[in-house]
């Protein structure tokens, strides 16, 4: 009686459990993995504000060497592939074999680039400025007789520029400066990074 009142124990407390069980066990046969959502980072769709810092090799046009340094303050145009720029810049350039110099902690410009928003995570872009500086030159083709010390000059300059945007936030830009007047032209290639802007979680 003991051995029958044992088995019929068991017996229900494997019908009881059994239903929780197989439940348990299926649910996890047919869980699949949940696919992670990429965000989008292609349209216009983007925040209107941006900051850029950017830093990186600059020489006058007849090889040489020097850096820039550059921050830019970017309004992007709503839903459009436009933004417009106000950029403050400080360049140190020259080029020892041919006597060409051209430092400036004060050049000032504005901005307008054209953005191909078409892929995720990568935007080409062009654009075209103006500006103005205020700093010290050496430049022979326009200046004669000088005895190799840098002076005082100031003008207005354009600006050609093109590059491309990684990831809405990394920025490399090449870019080319011709100055008016006797200060040589300048070109350049930076790296950078832009803060706020972007397309933002989807």
């Amino acid at each position: 009686m003991k051995k029958v009142s044992i088995v019929f124990f068991v017996a229900v407390l494997t019908l009881v459990l059994a239903p929780g069980i197989s439940a348990q066990t299926l649910d996890g046969a047919w869980d699949m993995p949940v696919e992670k959502i990429r965000p989008v980072r292609a349209g216009n769709d983007v925040g209107n504000l941006e900051v850029g810092l950017d830093a990186g090799y600059a020489t006058p046009l007849r090889p040489g060497y020097g850096m820039k340094f550059d921050v830019e303050v970017r309004y992007n145009a709503s839903g459009t592939p436009w933004d417009l720029g106000l950029q403050y810049a400080a360049i140190g350039a020259e080029s020892p074999k041919w006597g060409v110099k051209l430092y400036s902690n004060a050049m000032f410009s504005f901005h307008v680039d054209y953005n191909w928003r078409l892929w995720n995570n990568i935007a080409p872009f062009a654009g075209l400025g103006a500006g103005y500086y205020n700093g010290e030159s050496l430049n022979p083709i326009n200046v004669q007789g000088h005895d190799g010390t840098t002076v005082s000059s100031d003008s207005a300059f354009l600006s050609l520029r093109a590059g491309c945007e990684f990831w809405d936030h990394l920025r490399i830009t090449a870019e080319y400066r011709p100055l008016f007047g006797s200060a040589p032209s300048v070109v350049s290639l930076t790296i950078g990074w832009s803060f706020f802007g972007g397309h933002g979680k989807k």
